[in-house]
């Protein structure tokens, strides 16, 4: 044998070390990224105790990313491997193959990374639509039935709600695989000459990529007959220009050609089948074009033609019974289909003791606007530049003296803008929790106009009894924080400020007792939260030991949404005192867009007015259309310990049983819930203004009146605000003419629908949103819908046509006049209606607020206006009487306002930034509190005179309130006010008499 035939086995090459060595460090890198975000996540999850949401979503989502991965991966590997392997050996010599030889021998040596890299990349993607799917997918495993049938196929709603979107996802789905797989048979044997375009019909094609392209063919002809089947059901969640649902030209034109093209697509299938055995694509080309032709003609000009010519003509009498399918399935889908409409027949009359059977609700009467006190409670009780209080308050009901008081309530949250020393330490080891809530009774005021309040200072003292008074958890807290110290190691939190204490008081919370956020004491969890934030000081900090716990995601309203994904959450979250803990309410929504015949609307659209837009406390929504909505759960955070609690609220909903199987340990019956946390739950606000605007239109219950729309309604703008932004609803404690008694309710007006500008009241919703005190139980008559309905005819002023009555009122407008030229900004608070006396009765406190300097408002006037009739005084008292013939009947509780003082034995407040109450013990230092004297009235008869000299004393009343205001002396400020009133009544006077001459 010659050495020329002896082959020297080549050397296999070597891997450089530094080259592995980089491979591992980079994975090594990547691995603990990907675990700085995963594994974190579990850890908070499993703190929490709601390890089995992660799971069954994380699980949920990585089955369906490695079965839809791999159904289009091997769909489109299968086509590929297809194509090349029945390429034909000995390709038929033509210009055409020639030119297509050198795309061959470009491709060729990257055919094998082809064959599996476009499988992967496709899968990888097909992977992730599908995971996004999730939650469609567990819902149509875990149906249940809703008890109720569709009135057009007789079906249980439960088809349309849980199983038709999962149908639709599934032929979606495999419509997309089947195309992708298509596109890529193709071009693989076109390129590989099993598919020629050129030559006789038989010899355009091999046989094997006749049947694999023809089985292609007939698939992709069934899923578009699967989708043609199922879209006769989406007609009956499908929107229209006047309502939503299947209308007479679609049960009657577009249903029976869906099933048609549902035939003429299996029909195509078969052609489809006749050619991978016969050989020609006639057939199947003959079919496309009669499918087509069907769609055109069938699916689209049909319709049109029966639309045109039958139904729009007779619309009336052919649209009726769907209209009425409307109503119907709308009410039931958004809970209207029990509102007690109750028509009133307002007077617009006010005589003398006309509020005397209604002496509860005119007593409970909110003078406090929970917009703009909120800088009165940051003035008087923030206490430190790092606390705060939310820009829009919270209004609730507690037992004060075994009375229950609507209350303007209000957590002190911590701000860590307002610190000056802004470093690491401070952060998020030491500024680590607000303190405390503060409390105003809602329907009066103090001498001065401050906020009453009944729970104040820091440490809080008043009639909210002993409780949890820090907040770990809030709406403002850091981002993160770092809490706990082994024993000796010292206080290093600041509790809260004291002078007593040497400044303030610390503290450190008990990691060993109580757990609140996930152990970051060993390195390793140190390391991952390093990664995490961003902050090298946590690996490296001596502040964070074997004690300590990590607190983030601190915002109660992001903490529901993390452990109830399946929720639609309320824009408001507020705070309570309940079993001696500040617990955090939230209301959750289950919601769908698929009931049949329900109209949709956008949550987003639906619940925006003047005080979302206004308020950075009040989260927006998302865009979701939804057709069905219950406020299925009422969720609670723990201010201390972040602890998450998932009460069912409407165990007989059937989209929260469903979630109930997902998640068959994360929701809590209600049976759990205790006395006094059941009495701070209340009626949601979205849910209401939801239900307020459909109910603009669904009030009318015949479908021929509906069709003709001329008894609409919409929602007023606020009148306080300017452009066209509706009026939130307000929560106020009142009687409806079917109640027996007074409740805690939310609240709303109609005026017409349309652009005549006519602004007259035509109705009045209210909800009962008192749920009681029983524990586990709510109070008979929770969430009862009343609507007044005004006679047609009617002339009841509307809020705008009330606030324009307001403004050009002489005696109101020269008041408030003055006391703006006086240096003071005038504040209109929100403009309530109640429906007492017979009639409709709006009352809107009016507050000053100094233009300069330390600002906020204090209450000082109140407007009514009953009919045409308008009072204005310092007290609601006054001012109901000025309406109602000098006795309205009733006690409104604000006459005898006096200023509160704190008991001797409450702790004083460490450094108040507030100022001293209405006895100062020191003389103020902007004016002297003695007046100066007025100036002399004129002779009798003078009235051009006596109207100067009046505006002259006005003038100099405002000067002093306005000093006294800058300087903190509110006895000299309400002596300035008694001057300026006597002052603003002369000058009405002596206005008059000019009149008059």
């Amino acid at each position: 044998m010659s050495n020329a035939s002896i082959r020297v086995p080549s050397q296999p090459r070597r891997r450089s070390p530094l080259g592995v060595t980089v491979a591992v460090l980079v994975a090594v890198v990547v691995l603990v990224l990907v675990l700085a975000q995963v594994w974190t996540e579990v850890l908070w999850y499993d703190q929490l105790g709601f390890l089995e949401v992660l799971r069954t979503e994380w699980f949920t989502r990585g089955a369906l990313f490695v079965l839809g991965g791999a159904v289009m991966a091997a769909a489109v590997w299968s086509s590929l491997a297809i194509g090349y392997r029945s390429r034909p050996v000995y390709a038929p010599s033509s210009p055409e193959q020639v030119n297509l030889d050198q795309y061959r021998e470009a491709v060729e040596p990257l055919r094998r990374l082809v064959t599996f890299a476009a499988p992967a990349v496709l899968g990888f993607f097909a992977g992730a639509a599908a995971s996004q799917q999730w939650e469609t997918i567990q819902l149509w495993i875990n149906a249940v039935p809703f008890g109720e049938v569709d009135p057009e196929f007789g079906l249980d709603l439960s088809f349309f709600v849980f199983v038709l979107p999962g149908l639709r996802f599934v032929v979606s789905f495999l419509m997309a695989v089947v195309v992708l797989s298509a596109i890529i048979a193709v071009a693989t044997h076109y390129l590989y000459g099993g598919l020629r375009a050129t030559g006789g019909e038989g010899d355009r094609t091999t046989k094997v990529a006749r049947i694999h392209l023809a089985t292609l063919g007939a698939a992709l002809m069934l899923m578009i007959a699967a989708n043609q089947w199922l879209d006769r059901y989406s007609l009956l969640t499908k929107s229209g220009a006047r309502i939503d649902g299947a209308t007479y030209a679609d049960v009657n034109a577009v249903l029976p050609s869906k099933a048609i093209l549902t035939g003429v697509a299996v029909l195509v299938a078969l052609l489809f089948a006749i050619a991978a055995v016969r050989g020609t694509w006639r057939l199947p080309a003959i079919g496309i074009g009669l499918m087509v032709v069907s769609a055109v003609v069938i699916g689209g000009i049909y319709p049109a033609i029966v639309q045109r010519f039958q139904v729009t003509p007779n619309a009336q009498e052919l649209e009726r019974e769907y209209y009425q399918r409307n109503i119907d399935a709308t009410k039931a889908a958004f809970g209207l289909d029990g509102v007690e409409t109750i028509p009133y027949q307002a007077t617009t009359e006010a005589v003398a003791g006309a509020l005397a059977d209604d002496a509860e609700p005119t007593a409970s009467i909110r003078l406090l606007d929970p917009t703009i006190v909120s800088n009165s409670f940051r003035q008087l009780q923030q206490n430190k530049q790092y606390y705060n209080f939310a820009d829009s308050l919270s209004v609730d009901r507690y037992v004060i003296d075994g009375e229950s008081r609507d209350t303007v309530i209000a957590a002190r949250e911590l701000n860590l803008g307002g610190l000056d020393a802004r470093n690491w330490v401070n952060d998020h080891t030491v500024f680590t929790h607000g303190f405390g809530v503060v409390a105003a009774y809602g329907n009066t005021t103090t001498v001065d106009g401050q906020p009453a309040f009944y729970e104040r200072d820091i440490p809080s003292v008043g009639g909210l009894g002993e409780y949890e008074q820090r907040i770990y958890f809030g709406q403002s807290s850091p981002t993160y924080s770092i809490v706990g110290a082994p024993e000796g190691r010292g206080n290093w939190e600041l509790d809260y400020p004291d002078d007593a204490a040497g400044g303030q008081v610390n503290t450190t919370f008990p990691t060993s007792e109580v757990s609140a956020g996930p152990a970051v004491g060993d390195p390793w969890t140190k390391l991952l939260y390093a990664l995490k934030f961003g902050d090298e000081e946590i690996l490296f900090s001596e502040r964070v030991t074997s004690e300590s716990q990590i607190l983030y995601d601190r915002d109660p309203r992001a903490r529901v949404a993390k452990v109830a994904p399946y929720l639609t959450l309320d824009q408001r979250v507020y705070p309570a005192v309940a079993d001696g803990r500040i617990t955090w309410i939230i209301d959750g929504y289950t919601t769908t867009d698929a009931y049949p015949y329900a109209t949709a609307r956008s949550l987003d659209e639906a619940t925006t007015d003047s005080l979302t837009q206004s308020s950075d406390a009040i989260a927006g929504l998302l865009p979701e259309m939804v057709n069905y909505i219950r406020n299925s759960v009422k969720a609670t955070v723990d201010a201390y310990d972040g602890s998450v609690t998932l009460y069912a609220w409407d165990a007989e909903d059937p989209v929260l049983q469903a979630w109930a199987k997902v998640f068959d340990t994360s929701l809590r019956p209600m049976s759990e819930i205790s006395g006094e946390l059941m009495s701070h739950f209340r009626y949601p606000e979205d849910l209401f203004k939801v239900q307020r605007e459909l109910l603009s239109r669904y009030h009318v219950d015949d479908a021929t009146e509906f069709f003709g729309g001329q008894d609409f309604w919409q929602s007023p703008d606020d009148p306080v605000k300017t452009g066209t932004v509706l009026q939130p609803p307000y929560y106020l404690t009142l009687k409806m003419p079917t109640q027996d008694e007074a409740t805690f309710s939310l609240t709303s007006s109609y005026i017409p629908a349309g652009t005549s500008g006519r602004n007259v009241l035509t109705g009045f919703l209210a909800v009962d949103a008192e749920t009681g005190n029983t524990p586990g139980q709510v109070r008979e008559g929770y969430g009862q819908l009343r609507l007044l309905e005004l006679p047609r005819n009617s002339t009841v002023p509307g809020p705008g046509q009330v606030q324009n009555n307001f403004n050009s009122d002489p005696s109101v407008s020269t008041t408030l006049n003055l006391l703006r030229n006086g240096g003071s900004n005038v504040l209109n608070g929100n403009l309530l209606t109640l429906p007492v006396g017979g009639g409709l009765l709006y009352v809107q406190p009016v507050y000053i607020q100094a233009s300069e300097g330390t600002r906020y408002p204090l209450l000082q006037k109140v407007l009514v206006a009953f009919g045409d009739k308008i009072g204005f005084a310092d007290t609601l008292d006054e001012a109901l009487d000025q309406v109602f013939g000098g006795d309205s009947g009733a006690d409104a509780g604000d006459a005898g306002n006096e200023s509160p003082t704190p008991d001797p034995t409450d702790p004083p407040t460490a450094e108040p930034t507030d100022p001293p109450t209405a006895e100062p013990t020191e003389p103020p230092t902007a004016e002297p509190t003695e007046p100066p004297a007025p100036t002399e009235p004129p002779a009798p008869g003078d009235a051009r005179a006596a109207l100067e000299a009046a505006l002259a004393d006005a003038a100099q009343a405002m000067r002093d309130s306005d000093a006294a205001l800058k300087a903190g002396d509110f006895a000299a400020y309400g002596a300035a006010q008694e001057r300026l009133a006597e002052a603003i009544e002369r000058a009405v006077a002596a206005e008059a008499a000019l009149d008059a001459s």
